[in-house]
């Protein structure tokens, strides 16, 4: 029936009749000067203030860890969206592959993707692996809808040997790929690449964030 604001827009005859009409019955609009109303208007402004806060602090610890990442991994630029695939065997004729996406400082779930395979042969991770990279490649190439975004980095859940596998596909193309090394407790504990490997465990939060991403994908 109220609606307690702290500061009056010039529409707010105009606004109460709208919402007067779509509740059937009269809505106010009115600003807060004092008692209840004005500490409650007083709280929300220090709730936003909070949550802005912690938005901007989010935002600060994402580009550092970012930088961190690119300066660990050799990149020229900040990288901003990571995808990362792995296939998953349940015998010859259940093998599916996973596509997981981390953009902007968190993980972007609507562009995630499976790849089913036609051919249920005896279980080869590095030739699965080869053809979902060639089909997501190939469906970046015509900007099919839900493929149409370039990643700044693709990481495989495997090693060298996965990288090795596909590393034919990103000639020519401005991608950086690289493998995912496990520990005995399979925790990722290096970033392999064609140079080496980069051991991750020395900073706590990039281990902390390909933890995330593998038990993600």
């Amino acid at each position: 029936k109220e609606i307690v604001v702290s500061d009056l827009p010039q529409s707010a005859e105009l606004l109460s009749k709208w919402l007067s009409g779509e509740k059937g019955s009269t809505v106010k609009i009115f600003k807060a000067q004092k008692g209840e109303n004005l500490k409650l208007i007083e709280m929300c402004k220090r709730n936003a203030a909070e949550k802005l806060s912690e938005k901007k602090a989010n935002g600060v610890r994402t580009n550092k860890l970012m930088l961190q990442i690119a300066q660990m991994l050799g990149l020229d630029e900040t990288p901003t969206r990571f995808e990362m695939y792995d296939v998953s065997n349940f015998g010859a004729d259940s093998i599916v592959g996973g596509m997981i996406v981390w953009e902007n400082g968190r993980f972007k779930r609507s562009d995630y993707k499976k790849f089913k395979f036609d051919e249920a042969l005896a279980p080869d991770d590095y030739r699965y692996t080869f053809e979902m990279l060639e089909r997501r490649l190939a469906r970046l190439d015509i900007q099919s809808e839900g493929f149409e975004k370039k990643p700044d980095i693709i990481f495989l859940d495997g090693g060298l040997g996965h990288l090795n596998a596909v590393l034919p596909l990103f000639k020519d193309r401005n991608i950086k790929v690289f493998g995912l090394v496990k520990d005995r407790k399979h925790r990722t504990r290096g970033i392999a690449s064609v140079d080496g490997e980069v051991d991750i465990r020395t900073n706590p939060a990039v281990f902390k964030l390909f933890t995330l991403l593998q038990d993600e994908v």
